[in-house]
């Protein structure tokens, strides 16, 4: 009987490790490659100082590829937090991002102090400390959202038929993506969605990344060719859209269009990439020397976020850092922006590896787990006092 129990529960565990998709795993680094990039070419000064016509444009068509970073991270969300019949709030996820968080920006907060790299009150310490409330990181501080409300979006995806669901998605499209991007031509934001910047789009991606994986999409619609083609041509379009429109704003002295209208997470051609790369990285199998770099890094991976955008380094060591490399000739300004995101991916995943080493050591894993017992008996707890109270009050009458 023990035996088979044993090899019951072996057989179950065998199952969990031969389905994880090691695809997606590979999706996550490669969209915080993404982001880094972005963060180079924008908030480093790249873009805006580029003299050289050729390598202004190839870096519009990377950065048309890349901007759709964000999505593909929040539609990993939705695939992987997604699971039938399974409603309930379960936080030791999140508190253990929470602590990281923390972690990260009181120590380089505590960094900078010590060795005077920057100026540094007690505001900075308290910033670091609350990074939720403090909107430290505008994505964790919209991912907290999404979190609260995740069990009731499982419920939904459960509920809903597959004809209800497709027509959700559409439906959603058409309001926040098409209406946000009308809204915007008008410099107007009609559901305050913030080009993105926000919890409702990314509860909006948890939602459609769960329909994904809900109806196999990513088993029924395995061309990798017809994903690439979607992506090539979003990019081709998104980027000659900025082109044209930059052109013709200058030749008629009229900026009614902003040039960058679908260089926006809302916009259609953002969104369609972002579903297509999840939809073509679900079916690449990752195997032999690839799937160990792949189980190392994307444990990582929030770490690079959380270290490269805080505010003391991003602010210090990133924006306009990078302005020299405009200046570089011919197509050698878009080499270097990518060797550059590169090198601050590389250095932050093996960071945030010694971090992942440090709180597994300090077992921050389970005391987020026991927190998270914590919380849910507080909660049951206050929750059946309330329901005796209205009871008795009930009685009473």
């Amino acid at each position: 009987m023990e035996q088979n129990v044993a090899a019951a529960k072996t057989g179950s565990a065998e199952k969990a490790k031969s389905s994880h998709n090691y695809g997606i795993d590979l999706m996550r680094i490669v969209a915080m490659y993404m982001i880094v990039i972005i963060h180079v070419l924008n908030g480093g000064g790249v873009l805006n100082k580029e003299v050289s016509m050729p390598g202004r444009v190839i870096d519009v068509y990377i950065l048309a590829l890349v901007y759709c970073c964000v999505n593909c991270y929040a539609l990993i969300s939705g695939f992987v937090g997604y699971e039938k019949n399974k409603y309930g709030h379960k936080f030791s996820g999140f508190i253990y991002l929470w602590i990281q968080a923390v972690f990260y920006g009181i120590l380089i907060t505590a960094v900078f102090d010590i060795f005077s790299l920057a100026e540094v009150g007690a505001g900075k310490y308290i910033r670091a400390a609350l990074p939720v409330t403090s909107y430290q990181y505008w994505y964790f501080s919209a991912y907290a959202g999404v979190v609260l409300i995740a069990p009731y979006l499982n419920m939904l995806i459960d509920k809903f038929d597959k004809k209800t669901a497709f027509t959700s998605c559409i439906g959603l499209t058409a309001a926040l993506s098409l209406g946000s991007m009308m809204g915007a031509v008008f410099g107007k934001d009609p559901f305050a969605i913030k080009n993105g910047y926000s919890f409702l789009w990314l509860a909006v991606l948890y939602f459609f990344g769960g329909v994904i994986k809900k109806y196999e999409l990513h088993q029924r619609l395995k061309s990798k060719k017809l994903w690439l083609a979607v992506i090539f041509n979003c990019v081709i379009f998104t980027g000659l859209s900025k082109i044209v429109i930059r052109n013709i704003n200058i030749r008629t002295s009229s900026y009614f269009i902003k040039e960058s209208i679908l260089f926006s997470y809302v916009s259609p051609t953002m969104l369609i990439m972002s579903l297509a790369f999840l939809l073509l990285f679900a079916n690449i199998k990752v195997d032999g020397i690839m799937r160990k770099i792949v189980k190392f890094a994307a444990p990582a991976t929030f770490g690079v976020y959380l270290i490269h955008v805080q505010q003391l380094i991003y602010n210090n060591y990133i924006v306009d850092r990078f302005e020299w490399a405009a200046k570089l000739p011919g197509i050698l300004t878009p080499l270097v922006v990518l060797g550059i995101s590169l090198a601050i991916l590389i250095v932050c995943l093996i960071i945030d590896r010694l971090r992942i080493a440090l709180f597994d050591l300090l077992r921050i894993r389970k005391l987020s787990q026991k927190t998270d017992t914590l919380l849910h008996k507080a909660a049951d707890s206050i929750c059946s006092k309330v329901f005796k109270t209205f009871e008795k009050e009930q009685n009473m009458e």
